[in-house]
């Protein structure tokens, strides 16, 4: 798939109606790049306006925003997703929002880690991680602050995320790489720009590879990306990966990081999945490398006896 994402410099004038028409104006440049997906700032309808006067005109989703975008993307056969606030049967939330190429809106992910300030403005938090499943690939999203918090990123990982949406306020820095490497997906991101040090948009890929950066000069960033991948541990699997790439050639494309030892195998055959070329050249997957060796730990003479996962005063194993 081809990813866009469009970075948008904070205003402390507009309304929300000038907010949005600014982000129509770099949603038509995007769409020059023909991009399947593009993807919008956290809050970008919100600019410049206090939280405590945002909230009580939030709409709900779908709503006239969705409505907008949703002809955009009927138009012109791309998917958009963004964020806002929004409000619904339980209060105000930080959402991001997903729609389709025919113009509907797929889904909603509402920010489980509102920050201090938005929890004390009355921001009510998500309660679930959510995926999406789409024509690519399984689709997560997190917003800004929610990079912090393991029970979110490394769920995202759980429930199979191939790509994470990532509109923020929040660069996050190397926070990327560790959980693009940690759990596996690739991660875009929409940034919000302030005047300080710009930290615009970026794609990161499961190996923690920074493979686009926004800049000044340039705040629509494209990428792409392939998300029917797996990853495997180089241990053991060196001559599965090379006989695999000697017969399939550009059928798949294998990438290969020295000091981590990752290897990204990527399919872009119709009639298998990299899972499936996985299993047919016998490559054992980087995470179940690690299982079978946190097996063969607990099966040592000092854990005999004890629960798999349970390491005596170092409590459960946690994911990662």
């Amino acid at each position: 798939m081809k990813i866009s994402t469009v970075s948008l410099k904070y205003s402390d004038v507009r309304s929300i109606e000038e907010n949005v028409d600014v982000a129509v104006q770099h949603l038509e440049v995007a769409l020059a790049e023909s991009p399947d997906l593009v993807l919008l700032p956290e809050l970008f309808p919100y600019f410049g306006i206090p939280i405590e006067e945002a909230l009580p005109v939030a709409d709900s989703l779908p709503g006239p925003l969705t409505d907008r975008l949703g002809a955009i993307a009927n138009q012109h056969g791309t998917w958009v997703a963004g964020g806002t606030f929004s409000k619904d049967e339980v209060g105000y939330r930080n959402s991001m929002f997903l729609i389709d190429d025919k113009g509907d809106l797929i889904g909603v992910y509402d920010k489980m880690f509102p920050t201090t300030g938005e929890l004390a403005a009355g921001v009510v938090p998500g309660e679930e991680v959510k995926v999406f499943d789409t024509p690519w690939g399984r689709i997560g999203a997190a917003t800004c602050f929610d990079m912090n918090f393991d029970e979110i990123m490394n769920g995202l990982g759980e429930h199979h995320a191939k790509l994470v949406l990532f509109p923020s306020f929040y660069h996050a820095g190397a926070h990327n790489i560790v959980r693009a490497i940690q759990n596996q997906y690739y991660i875009a991101s929409a940034q919000v720009t302030g005047e300080g040090g710009y930290q615009g948009g970026f794609v990161v890929d499961p190996l923690g590879r920074w493979l686009t950066e926004s800049s000044k000069d340039r705040p629509i960033v494209t990428a792409e990306i392939g998300l029917d991948f797996v990853v495997a541990h180089a241990n053991w699997n060196e001559e599965q990966i090379a006989a695999m790439e000697g017969d399939l050639g550009g059928g798949v494309t294998i990438v290969k990081m020295d000091k981590e030892e990752n290897v990204l195998i990527t399919s872009y055959l119709a009639d298998r999945s990299a899972e499936d070329l996985a299993k047919e050249y016998g490559i054992e997957l980087k995470t179940d490398y690690f299982e079978r060796a946190r097996e063969l730990r607990c099966r040592s003479p000092e854990f005999r006896g004890k629960p798999p996962g349970s390491f005596g005063d170092l409590g459960p194993l946690r994911n990662g």
